[in-house]
């Protein structure tokens, strides 16, 4: 799986304020050459030096880590690789 564009939703924060998430999407083209969308809900801890870029690397890193650990990434079977000039966008 090549990922050519990462799309983050609007973050939103827990009821207490010291969690945030946001709908995280990866984009790539499955093995037919279809356009293909994997979605995933990345979550981090609030810092109190976050900016908006910290926030969304972490989110997207939280969203990567659930990527690799479903069973065809963990098997090897597949392999995660980015493009190498990903697209990140606002996801609709």
């Amino acid at each position: 799986m090549q990922i050519e564009a990462i799309e983050i939703g609007p973050v939103r924060a827990s009821a207490d304020q010291r969690a945030l998430s946001a709908r995280i999407v990866f984009r790539f083209h499955d093995k037919a050459g279809r356009p293909a969308a994997a979605h995933f809900l990345g979550k981090t801890e609030r810092a109190e030096d976050d900016t908006a870029s910290k926030v969304a690397e972490r989110l997207v890193w939280d969203a990567y880590r659930q990527l690799v650990r479903m069973p065809e990434f963990r098997s090897g079977r597949e392999e995660v690789s980015f493009a190498d000039a990903v697209s990140l966008g606002a996801a609709a």
